[in-house]
């Protein structure tokens, strides 16, 4: 109750061979507080996407936490980008 998947078109994307994929994960944080993704195949926006079993051999691997960085390339560089600018900001008005 109250477990709801996100949309794919949050998705920034995954890097699957070297292609990023944008729109691939639908994504949940289950009650154990875990990350839970699966490939979002059926969605439109997945149109172009990389084969479901490309992506579907990491999901599936077990322990996801090494896939972690492949799975959300795009999420976790923009992330990275922010907190750098924001970390830049906040250092220029010690200054």
């Amino acid at each position: 109750a109250g477990e709801q998947w996100s949309a794919p078109e949050v998705h920034r994307g995954a890097l699957v061979d070297g292609v990023l994929h944008p729109h691939t994960l639908s994504t949940m944080c289950t009650p154990e507080g875990l990350v839970a993704a699966q490939v979002a195949s059926a969605s439109p926006a997945h149109a172009g996407g990389p084969p479901r079993a490309a992506v579907g051999s990491l999901v599936l691997a077990g322990d996801l936490h090494v896939h972690d960085y492949s799975l959300f390339w795009l999420d976790v560089r923009e992330n990275a980008q922010l907190r750098v600018r924001q970390w830049e900001a906040a250092r220029a008005k010690v200054r």
